[in-house]
């Protein structure tokens, strides 16, 4: 039976020790990084369902309005105060009103169906709240902790942890080592025990530069390294600021839009109240209707792109999104 155990290797032991650990915490990011991303794409794809839902309210409106104003028109056409061609620009427009309604329900079932795949769902439908939960909305002091620039800085400490394991071959090494052994004779038939305890001391005086190439390999990776970490800094830098620039954006136009609506409905009414008396044309009518269904429209693309905004700076500091 024999046992070593080393006393000194030139820091190589430790060093390999080092570098498995930040391996090991650099993956433990990298899957954070994961789960982040995945936690961003399931609170757009849900508020993806929320805007087709307002939407499939505002398009519902429309062909409510224009229902209304097709029976308007034609009470006009049957009293000989508006054309036919009026009635049946009405009843163009109630036309495409009823197909953008379809085609904003055939969006919400597939954004539905996008979320149940991102949750992992297989098979059924899911039951999806109206109720939004409250997303966290981070401070302009907050600094980034995104788990990729985490697992970046581990990388480089297990590149330098892999410098001084290349060093180590210029260092002696320093083992201790004991053993016993039994011997059974078979011709005089005696028998006896060996021990040896010792320590053993080796440095490679030659190694045909073997350690000085490997060090240079780990250096260049090194500063590879360094450098690709630099540029993700930069690259997250750019997307906080992108990502502040989007709320500030989102919440300027979501301001205006609803004055606009405000705005939009006055001049619906007092144009229908005007074509019902035969003051205003069929096409002023559809414009002002036209005109409400848009803003309704940027409305909600408005209140949804401030929470994907949101949610977007969030992901860009590295922070959780909900609260």
């Amino acid at each position: 039976a024999l046992m070593t155990m080393p006393l000194y290797a030139g820091g190589a032991n430790v060093a390999r020790r080092e570098s498995a650990e930040a391996g090991l915490a650099a993956s433990g990011h990298g899957a954070a990084a994961v789960r982040q991303a995945l936690a961003f794409e399931v609170a757009r794809t849900w508020l993806m369902v929320q805007k087709t839902r307002s939407l499939e309210g505002a398009a519902t409106a429309a062909v409510a309005a224009f229902e209304t104003n097709s029976e308007l028109a034609q009470k006009r056409e049957k009293a000989g105060t508006a054309l036919k061609a009026d009635r049946l620009d009405v009843e163009v427009r109630l036309a495409q009103a009823q197909e953008d309604l379809v085609q904003v329900r055939n969006a919400n079932t597939l954004a539905r169906h996008a979320l149940r795949n991102l949750m992992g769902i297989e098979e059924g439908e899911v039951e999806i709240s109206s109720s939004a939960p409250l997303l966290k909305r981070p401070r302009a002091e907050d600094m980034p902790q995104r788990p990729e620039l985490l697992a970046a800085m581990e990388k480089e400490r297990a590149v330098e942890a892999g410098i001084r394991t290349a060093k180590a071959g210029w260092k002696p090494q320093v083992n201790a080592f004991g053993s016993v052994e039994h011997n059974r004779g078979t011709v005089f038939e005696g028998n006896g025990n060996n021990y040896t305890v010792g320590v053993m001391a080796q440095w490679t005086l030659w190694d045909g530069r073997q350690t000085k190439g490997r060090v240079a390999e780990a250096v260049a990776e090194l500063d590879a390294v360094r450098q690709q970490t630099r540029k993700l800094r930069l690259d997250v830098d750019l997307e906080v600021t992108q990502a502040k620039l989007a709320v500030k954006d989102a919440e300027e136009r979501l301001a205006v839009t609803k004055r606009g609506i405000e705005l939009a409905e006055e001049s619906v009414k007092l144009t229908r109240d005007r074509y019902e008396q035969g003051l205003a044309l069929t096409t002023q009518l559809i414009d002002a209707e036209t005109a409400l269904t848009g803003a309704r429209v940027r409305r909600v693309e408005a209140e949804t792109n401030l929470s994907v905004a949101v949610a977007g700076w969030c992901r860009a500091l590295g922070l959780a999104i909900v609260e």
